[in-house]
Order: C-alpha cells, then sequence, then structure tokens
C-alpha cells in the first residue's frame, strides 16, 4: 500500500510543479528567452514537415497477413485489410489538426502544396469508404483507425478531422466528404457520452464512471461550429455555445476535482488549453 502511494505521488509531482509555474509562483515569461521567429523561418520549418509527411504518408491498404499491399478492392480480404503501414496514420485527431493547419497555410500564403497535401488524403479516404465499410461490416474493428471513419466512439476519433474535412469542402468542394461528415454529427450530437446535464465526456478509468477532458473542446466545439456553418442550422451553434460556458465544461474541470482521477493534470490542461 504505501509503495503504491509513494508511486502516485511520484507520478503527480510534474504535474504540481508546472501547475506552479503556470499559476505564478515559479518561472515566470521574463525568465524564458524566446526569440519571435521571422516568417522565413516559420515557412522553412514548415516546409520541412510537409515533405515528411509526404513521403511517410502511407496511401494504400496493407494486408499485415501476408505481408502484400492491397489492390483488389472488390471484396475484404481479411480483418488486417484496412491496416496501414507506416509511421504516420491518416485518421487521427493529431493528423487533423495537422489538415486543418494547412489549410490555414495556404489560405494566408497561397501556396497550394499544403491544401493539395489535406485534399490528397482525404479523397483517398473517401475513394475507399466502401472498402472500409465492407471490410469492418465482415470482420469487426480489428483495433484499425479506419474503423474510426464509419464508427467513431470518441470524440478524438473524429472532432478534428471532421472540421479540417468541413474548411477542405469549402473551398475545394466534394460531395461525397458529407458522408463522412454527417457519420462525425451525428456521432457528437447524438452517441458521444455525456453526463446528466448533457457535458460530453469519456467513459471512465478504474473507479471513476466518466471523466473530463478539455482536449474535447477542441474535438468538438470547432467541428459544431463549422457544421453549423455548413448547414445553417442554428442547433450546432448551440450546442458548441454550451460547451464554452463555465456552468457546463470548465466549472466541472476545476471545481469537481475530487470525483476525476488525475485532478492536477486536468487543472493544468485548463491552464494550456485554454
Amino acid at each position: 500500500m504505501q509503495i503504491r502511494h509513494k508511486k502516485n505521488l511520484l507520478k503527480a509531482v510534474p504535474g504540481i510543479i508546472i501547475s506552479l509555474i503556470f499559476a505564478g509562483k515559479g518561472w515566470t515569461q521574463s525568465d524564458i528567452n524566446y526569440t519571435l521567429p521571422a516568417p522565413e523561418e516559420v515557412k522553412s520549418v514548415l516546409s520541412r514537415v510537409k515533405e515528411h509527411l509526404e513521403l511517410v504518408t502511407p496511401y494504400r491498404f496493407h494486408n499485415r497477413t501476408t505481408n502484400t499491399v492491397i489492390t483488389d478492392f472488390s471484396t475484404p480480404q481479411d480483418a488486417y485489410a484496412a491496416r496501414m503501414p507506416g509511421r504516420h496514420g491518416i485518421w487521427s485527431y493529431e493528423m487533423g489538426v495537422t489538415y486543418a493547419g494547412m489549410i490555414l497555410y495556404t489560405q494566408v500564403t497561397g501556396d497550394s502544396s499544403y491544401i493539395d497535401y489535406a485534399e490528397k488524403t482525404f479523397k483517398f479516404i473517401i475513394n475507399h469508404l466502401d472498402y472500409i465499410r465492407s471490410t469492418n461490416d465482415k470482420f469487426g474493428d480489428q483495433g484499425d483507425r479506419f474503423a474510426r471513419v464509419i464508427r467513431p466512439s470518441h470524440l478524438d476519433h473524429c472532432g478534428s478531422m471532421g472540421a479540417a474535412m468541413i474548411k477542405l469542402n469549402a473551398i475545394r468542394p466534394d460531395k461525397r466528404f458529407r458522408q463522412i461528415i454527417d457519420i462525425i454529427a451525428e456521432h457528437i450530437s447524438n452517441r458521444q457520452v455525456r453526463l446528466k446535464d448533457g457535458t460530453l465526456a469519456r467513459p471512465g478509468d478504474g473507479p471513476w464512471e466518466f471523466t473530463l477532458w478539455t482536449d474535447d473542446l477542441y474535438m468538438s466545439v470547432p467541428f459544431l461550429a463549422q457544421m453549423g456553418k455548413l448547414t445553417g442550422n442554428a442547433k450546432y451553434y448551440s450546442f458548441a455555445r454550451d460547451h464554452l460556458t463555465l456552468r457546463k465544461f470548465i466549472s466541472q474541470v476545476l471545481h469537481e476535482q475530487e470525483k476525476m482521477g488525475d485532478h492536477i493534470d486536468a487543472r493544468l490542461h485548463c491552464r494550456l488549453s485554454l
């Protein structure tokens, strides 16, 4: 018992230190030597990031059982048919943020190679959507990220990607994108786990039935706002507004810490995310 408590304490120490820092009781901004980068420096870094992603993004389906690239999409092959090799996935929350950033970069600079990358990726998915669906219908979800395209179960599985797809569709329309966008809208609006007052939540770990993550503000509110703009339906704006109120989200994270597993991290998450 003592060992377990010591381990928990050690785990909490970094969070405590960083919380104190951001609370103004440690380092101050003046202690950090930060130089605002020049525009050319930013462009150079982002160019390297884009070139790297273009090299490693796996635009193919890979059968892990036979260790071969799938070229016949007429019928599902096995439970691993939709697995993708490579260091970077295509459908994940961090890549959704990346796609949105690349679309914005093109809007700011006029360099179309960035939005080209986002469009190529999303069109790869939509071009193979029927195959993704048939594979998962036949074999079920085998931990494959592509299952999240058609059957999301968490906000991480869809929120940021959906928001980026709507942004892309506004600039380079493709009616087929609505198939995925509508799946995401249905999940966030009607299927995602919620608390009794309607707050979006996650299934809990250990003894906690639910947990709240400030990450989920980003995984829900931007998509809902984009969906409102796309459809003209005010219900999406209302839903997004509700999740930006202190009562429905931030106050719960900050003032109901005893109901959360790692409340120090939750407090720090709030400070950094907002």
